[in-house]
């Protein structure tokens, strides 16, 4: 079987283009699955490779792949239905999809006749297990996880427990690896690992838990080594994001793998690409990060008010933030804070509050987003429910656009304008400017923080 994995334009979810941060590491675990069964795989990634649908197009005609797969996030999925349309009529191959969005939404996206095949959460193996079998267009192909029809629900298929029985990723198949372009990285090309699957967190704003499960799995230390050394080798990393939802869950756990990859795994820089919990960050494992190299990190903070923290389910200790951040800073890390506006509950009192904590933490930089009640969450749900979403054009929904929701006292204009006051006086502060400077050690990361400046005036020019 020849199956052509494609990762759609993610434009939408900053409101604009502009280069991928990251390749679809879960793209990337399917396609080793099927290699490992003997299939020939090719993976376009249209934003990377600066592909339009057309030229897609082309690459269907001319190697006629028996199976075409692609994955969406919710802000990506109206052009994953484009070009599936598209790529489906010039290939006369069946196209199925996964990822966040039709993971959460699956009848709704089987409605969409472009899709033949949603792969629901987890996929590595139903796909290599059934791929075959949808290429053949047998009938009566079933499994857990894989939905053929909006009528009818198959069973959920178990998260794998041993995560060291899947094949390394296809790293191989990433065509331009230097123009993956993570806002903080001191070298390229940067490679991306996953040591753990799933988080116990119970964020209401989170589509993690839905994609893969609140029990949290590990990497065995010796494969996360091995994991680390085929990114490495394959792109020539020399440089490593780890982008687990939650690898400090188990912090004995987490040190472990963290010591294996400085004693036997590749001299690189290392950094976390998601935020990091607070209150699951001990002294000794960010001694144990800062002694693997890891240069940035980020904290999870949303908001400043207690009462809107917990109607989005993040449960923090703020004394406790501020004492893992200047720790942080203590043995040389840069580190990041995650903020949240327009949640439920939010006022302009509110945003205001999470605006000052921003300013008082001894943060770096500081990533405000607008809040998006993703399918998939408890919040989606809620709002559904209290007929609070204004926007179900889903490429309305990226994290630098405007709200999609009406909150109680706000309008999105509110929040809109709140976001922009945020970024301003936070970023322009001279103590932000000077320290930012100071921290550029290599001419990559003063490239790269100019290229973020950059984007950051733009989406702060649009706000009106």
């Amino acid at each position: 079987m020849k199956a052509l994995l494609i990762a759609p334009p993610q434009w939408a979810a900053y409101g604009m283009p502009r280069r991928p941060v990251y390749p679809p590491l879960g793209l990337l675990q399917i396609a080793a699955s099927l290699e490992a069964e003997g299939h020939a795989v090719r993976f376009v990634d249209a934003d990377a490779g600066g592909l339009s649908v057309h030229e897609v197009e082309r690459v269907a005609l001319r190697w006629r792949p028996d199976l075409v797969g692609l994955t969406a996030t919710t802000t990506a999925f109206p052009e994953a239905r484009r070009w599936a349309a598209r790529i489906k009529a010039a290939a006369d191959a069946p196209v199925v999809v996964g990822g966040p969005h039709a993971t959460a939404l699956p009848r709704e996206v089987l409605q969409t006749e472009c899709f033949d095949a949603v792969f629901q959460g987890e996929a590595d193996r139903t796909v290599a297990e059934t791929g075959p079998r949808l290429a053949r267009r047998e009938a009566g192909v079933t499994a857990p996880g894989l939905w053929r029809s909006a009528s009818q629900a198959p069973p959920v298929r178990p998260e794998p427990a041993v995560l060291d029985d899947l094949p390394l990723p296809s790293w191989h198949l990433v065509v331009h690896p230097t123009r993956y372009l993570p806002p903080d990285a001191r070298a390229l090309p940067v490679g991306t690992v996953m040591f753990s699957r799933g988080c116990p967190a119970g964020c209401r704003f989170c589509q993690s838990t839905r994609l893969f499960g609140a029990r949290v799995r590990y990497l065995s230390p010796e494969r996360a080594v091995e994991h680390a050394w085929h990114v490495h080798r394959t792109i020539g990393a020399r440089e490593i994001h780890i982008l687990d939802d939650c690898f400090t869950a188990d912090q004995t756990r987490a040190v472990t793998i963290m010591e294996s990859l400085r004693n036997c795994g590749p001299s690189v820089h290392w950094a976390f690409g998601n935020g990091l919990r607070a209150d699951m960050l001990q002294s000794d494992t960010l001694a144990a990060m800062r002694a693997l190299g890891v240069h940035s990190m980020g904290i999870g903070i949303e908001t400043a008010d207690d009462g809107v923290a917990a109607s989005a389910g993040k449960h923090r200790n703020l004394h406790q933030a501020a004492l893992v951040i200047d720790e942080a800073h203590r043995l040389g890390m840069t580190v990041w804070g995650f903020f949240m506006l327009g949640l439920p509950g939010e006022t302009e009192a509110t945003m205001a509050r999470t605006a000052r904590l921003s300013r008082d933490l001894n943060l770096d930089v500081a990533k405000f987003e607008i809040f998006k009640p993703y399918p998939g969450t408890e919040l989606y749900e809620e709002l559904v429910g209290r007929n609070a979403i204004r926007s179900t054009r889903w490429s309305d929904w990226g994290i630098h656009t405007p709200p999609v929701h009406a909150t109680r006292g706000l309008t999105r204009g509110d929040i809109w304008r709140a976001r922009r006051s945020a970024v301003m006086w936070f970023h322009l502060r001279p103590k932000v400017m000077i320290g930012t400077l100071a921290q550029r050690r290599t001419r990559v990361q003063v490239a790269l923080n100019a290229r973020s400046g950059w984007f950051l005036l733009k989406t702060l020019a649009k706000l009106v």
